[in-house]
């Protein structure tokens, strides 16, 4: 009592039953795609974040709060020391004149930001109570700027190169 299927019918339905897996060649394609993609963007972007935060930070004035002058240091200096393994050392000049100095490391907080600790081994009579110290900061890294929270939400302390 089944009606007579036409070849036609019969080749499609025992084809479309068949499918070759993950090696299917238009899903391995893309996916093979994807991945090269993937490695790129990853070997490009895995530069240690040391040395891209190299170099001599001012404090914006006019992007800032009025305490970030107070509160924070006029002057960050990053920089890299040739030995093997390099080291990366930073200085911190304030309004007041002193300053600390030591090693620095900025530490991945999320996959935006990452945070700056502070391990000071020289201080100015101002600042000598920090030296010895580990000093977990508020200052992050983001799109070329150092900054630091300030008075609310989207208020920040900037210093920029």
């Amino acid at each position: 009592f089944l009606p007579e299927l036409p070849p036609e019918v019969i080749r499609f339905t025992t084809q479309a039953r068949y499918w070759s897996g993950p090696f299917h060649w238009p899903y391995f394609a893309t996916m093979s795609r994807m991945v090269c993609c993937l490695v790129v963007v990853l070997l490009s972007a895995c530069t240690p974040l040391d040395e891209d935060v190299v170099g001599r930070f001012t404090l914006d004035e006019e992007g800032s709060c009025q305490s970030c002058a107070e509160t924070g240091p006029r002057v960050m200096v990053f920089r890299e020391v040739a030995t093997e393994p390099p080291s990366y050392r930073y200085r911190f000049d304030f309004e007041d004149g002193g300053g600390h100095a030591g090693a620095y490391q900025f530490v991945a907080t999320d996959t935006s930001d990452v945070s700056l600790t502070l391990y000071p081994d020289s201080a100015g009579p101002f600042h000598q109570d920090v030296v010895g110290e580990v000093m977990l900061t508020q200052y992050s890294f983001r799109a070329g700027v150092v900054r630091s929270p300030c008075g609310g939400l989207f208020r920040q302390c900037k210093w920029r190169p």
